[in-house]
């Protein structure tokens, strides 16, 4: 039998004396091995590198507790890593890694030794290829649009916070944005100027179908990792990676301060390092990713991380970066991991208020929706493109909701992103939900390697499994999927994380308005079922206090809201049943509703009957009418809170005015 000889080398700065030791042999047999060797205490749970080197190239092998980063001397050396870093309380990581060898002729087995030392300064400065952040369905790490999905999560925690703590999944949230946002500041090197953007070569994954934790064993995968350096063009994934950095550590700021402090430093380099290199990471240093997540621009990512640095460090400077990025003339064909000026506008808008920023953020919006440029399915979905249909529908839905918390784009354009995320869940063709494990009927074969393979380590995975019929072992639970076809017939089962990000935070906003709406409904039959003043039932102590004189005039105003948010005519018919038309209302209070009733109702049927109320009682409050005036000016209703009377008169006029009642004269 010949015996080949290996050597493990793991590696220290500075180097250290220790000499390479054999492995450790469990079992051997006429074509293999299984062994291990150990890492020596003081390197574990610091990261530590290791070579194994043996006397023959090796045919196959499979690797535990640490993962190959190159391949050397025609298959005879092996460097792996591990760079597991771990704190006072955690559990450390194990100190042994097993191997095993398979030859591809009998009596041929190698001999080896390993050597392993520790990481630069005790971080790693290796490959960031340890956190499992790919993009999609297969084993690729590419940055520009992990990097847009993690800041699409984080942008809807910062707005909807809420949202996530009524669901109690707050802790969850926080949980999945920290795997990416580890992973970037992984990627990052600012003391070598360095930036990681990409892991795996496009071609030779695609190649593979298997489980990622294979990719390693029973078939070696080139997988380079692809960097960005001071020579190089990287605007646009360094930008949108600094984004992601900055809003995490808007988010994180309450939560984990030092974690926040960590993300902003890192965002506020990497942002220096892109301003620096401006250009697409496509041209020079990355061109393997230009046959998948190509970029045609840059500024508009430097654009939205300027505005995110701005909102963690009130510098103005950022401010004016963003402004100076902003590219006016641009109406964004989709919002997507290559297009973030509507999402830049919007920012630009939420800050300054500039009604040119409105305008571009409304013109995207009003292109997607009916009469628009883009698609519309027979069911109502955006339909922009064939592949990842609903990814692009949901981040519009996305940039509808964020526009209707800023007060503007009107209640059509939030019942549209609504329709779109109802779409996804099932209001559909398929009567199915597009978000895999959501209700009874979804899809069942995403094109996703670990999802169709079964269960390890007994049955083999290859491509087999993805075009045997049936559905996938593993359920992929959470995914949405490409989508349908422009007739809603379901045609794409791609899933990627960027597809997820938009969707989730707008139905962050949805479901909770979804919430809302439920109970608005319910305690709105509760009170009509009950119609009577409360203070003459069981809460009559409030009488001395804020006893009520009447209940029609606060069931017309639930009735036109709720009309607003469902346009269901029942609400409409309420309302106007509830009206009561009895000359000027006396105040705007929490015992009067009267003028806004008026008010809402004109808003949506255009009657000239409710105008005049409104005109009565703003100019029953104006000089000459029927309200007090103080020598300065002001309408003085009564001596208990007269501001109070006052700041809600003047709400009235200043909301009548936008629906063209008393114009410029109501306003001042």
């Amino acid at each position: 039998m010949k015996v080949a000889f290996c050597l493990v080398v793991v590696a220290v700065f500075p180097i250290t004396d220790a000499a390479p030791e054999p492995l450790h042999i469990k079992n051997q047999w006429n074509t293999g091995l299984d062994a291990y060797f150990l890492v020596p205490p003081s390197l574990v749970g610091h990261g530590w590198t290791a070579t194994i080197t043996c006397d023959r190239a090796i045919d196959q092998f499979e690797i535990w507790g640490a993962i190959v980063t190159s391949i050397k001397s025609g298959r005879s050396i092996l460097v792996v890593q591990n760079d597991d870093v771990v704190t006072s309380g955690d559990t450390r990581p194990p100190n042994r890694v097993d191997i095993v060898v398979r030859m591809m002729t009998e009596n041929n087995i190698p001999q080896c030794n390993s050597e392993a030392t520790a990481m630069f300064n005790g971080r790693t400065t290796s490959l960031p290829t340890s956190l499992p952040t790919m993009i999609a369905g297969d084993h690729m790490k590419f940055n520009l649009p992990m990097a847009l999905s993690a800041h699409l999560l984080s942008w809807g925690l910062e707005r909807w916070k809420d949202a996530y703590q009524s669901a109690g999944q707050l802790e969850m949230m926080y949980d999945m944005l920290k795997w990416p946002l580890d992973y970037f500041l992984k990627c990052w090197h600012p003391e070598t100027q360095e930036y990681y953007a990409q892991v795996g070569n496009g071609k030779e994954d695609h190649r593979y179908w298997s489980r990622p934790e294979d990719m390693s064993k029973f078939r070696l995968m080139w997988r380079p990792a692809y960097k960005c350096t001071r020579n190089d063009t990287c605007s646009d994934v360094a930008g949108e990676t600094a984004a992601a950095l900055a809003s995490g550590a808007i988010v994180f700021k309450d939560k984990d301060p030092r974690y926040s402090s960590d993300l902003l430093e890192a965002a506020k380099s990497l942002y220096d390092f892109a301003k620096r290199n401006q250009g697409t990471y496509g041209v020079t240093s990355v061109q393997d990713v230009n046959d998948y997540y190509h970029s045609n621009s840059y500024k508009d990512e430097l654009c939205t991380a300027a505005m995110e640095l701005y909102k963690a460090t009130n510098n103005f400077t950022y401010m004016q970066d963003a402004m100076s990025f902003f590219e006016p003339n641009s109406r964004s064909w989709a919002f997507s991991w290559d297009d973030k000026n509507v999402q830049c506008a919007l920012m630009l808008y939420r800050v300054q208020g500039s009604p040119h920023y409105r305008v571009l953020v409304e013109s995207f919006l009003r292109s997607y929706m009916p009469g628009g440029d883009v698609a519309q399915t027979p069911c109502g979905l955006a339909w922009r493109t064939a592949i990842g249909s609903l990814r692009y529908a949901a981040n519009a839905a996305l940039v509808a909701l964020m526009a209707v918390d800023e007060k503007f784009g009107g209640e059509d354009i939030k019942i549209w992103a609504l329709k779109q995320i109802n779409y996804m869940l099932g209001d559909n063709k398929e009567k199915m939900s597009y978000q895999i494990g959501y209700g009874n009927k979804y899809p069942t074969k995403p094109y996703h390697r670990a999802s169709s393979c079964p269960d390890p380590p007994s049955s083999p995975c290859g491509w087999d499994n993805i075009n045997n019929p049936g559905p996938s072992p593993q359920i992929l639970k959470g995914a949405l999927v490409g989508g349908p076809d422009v007739n809603d017939n379901y045609a794409d089962n791609h899933v990627g994380c960027d597809f997820n990000a938009g969707f989730q935070s707008a139905l962050a906003d949805a479901a909770y308005s979804q919430r809302l709406l439920s109970s608005a409904k319910s305690l709105y039959e509760f009170a009509n079922a009950h119609k009577e003043i409360y203070n003459k039932g069981p809460i009559s102590d409030a009488t001395s206090y804020y006893g009520s004189t009447g209940y029609k005039d606060e069931l017309c105003v639930a009735a036109m809201e709720l009309y607003k948010a469902t346009k269901d005519a029942k609400y409409l018919a309420d309302a106007k049943a509830n009206f009561e038309g009895n000359g000027a209302a006396w105040a705007l209070s929490w015992d009067d509703n009267h003028v806004m009733c008026e008010l809402l109702l004109y808003e949506e049927t255009k009657d000239n009957r409710y105008k005049g109320l409104v005109e009565s009682f703003v100019r029953s409050y104006m000089p000459g009418g029927s309200v007090h005036q103080t020598p300065c000016g002001l309408a003085w209703r009564d001596q208990w809170g007269s501001l109070r009377y006052a700041a809600n008169a003047a709400f009235i006029p200043l909301t009548a005015a936008e629906d063209g009642i008393g114009g410029y004269q109501f306003k001042s």
